[in-house]
């Protein structure tokens, strides 16, 4: 249910701020979340979500987040306007493209979807008001003045847990899935990015969820927010 009212909550989000003229000039922050495999992120997202759209400035109120198949949804089904790139930073575009250019190995056809996706991840940072899940999007918009970094942790244990529940899988299947899954992700920053996702410097702020609730989680991720973005958000 949460995913089918999160795919609306993004379609609508992308036809309101398709039109270049409305508020991309001045688009409000974006959040990057990087998680360990097992998190259960979408709680925390719909939380965040909540509490940035209750104490949005007039003009500001419509957030939303984007995971792994959100971003591949807009990847291919809507083409975000290629003049949003002017209001980015030259050498953040720059960057990307040499980020990608360098992977003289890769298929070119693995290339194009890297930089497509990259392209795509600063078009919506640049739209804002979005979380953007993994993907490496914390290093893609590390030079972008309106991202701001999280990333969540937690023991393996408390993540197979969360993943049994979430998937109905059995403990040792999870365990088995959460291993692989944590050592493909560290291999693609690793491989495509040449960084290591653990590296506390690529992050604004790194939660443990074993110790905080999703909620409480949320509650500080957005008041970092409204205090380093003050311009849209209420006044406290």
């Amino acid at each position: 249910m949460k995913g089918t009212q999160n795919l609306q909550r993004a379609r609508h989000y992308l036809n309101s701020h398709i039109d270049p003229s409305k508020r991309l000039k001045s688009g409000g922050p974006c959040i990057t979340l990087s998680r360990q495999t097992g998190i259960g992120a979408e709680n925390i997202c719909e939380y965040l979500v909540k509490k940035l759209e209750e104490n949005a400035a007039e003009g500001f109120y419509e957030w939303t987040y984007f995971d792994k198949n959100l971003i591949d949804y807009v990847i291919q089904d809507h083409e975000l306007p290629e003049n949003v790139d002017k209001y980015l930073d030259e050498s953040t575009l720059l960057s990307v493209e040499n980020m990608f250019s360098e992977m003289l190995s890769l298929h070119p056809s693995k290339i194009e979807l890297l930089n497509k996706t990259a392209k795509t991840i600063l078009r919506l940072t640049n739209i804002g008001n979005c979380i953007i899940v993994g993907r490496g999007a914390n290093i893609i918009t590390q030079n972008h003045r309106k991202a701001f970094h999280v990333r969540l942790v937690a023991p393996a244990e408390d993540r197979t847990k969360t993943a049994v529940e979430l998937y109905g899988r059995t403990a040792k299947e999870q365990t088995a899935f959460i291993e692989k899954e944590d050592k493909a992700r560290k291999n693609f920053i690793k491989k495509y990015f040449h960084k290591d996702i653990s590296d506390p410097l690529l992050y604004h702020l790194i939660f443990n969820v074993r110790l905080l609730k999703a909620e409480e989680i949320a509650e500080t991720i957005a008041l970092c927010i409204m205090s380093k973005y003050p311009e849209y958000f209420k006044k406290q």
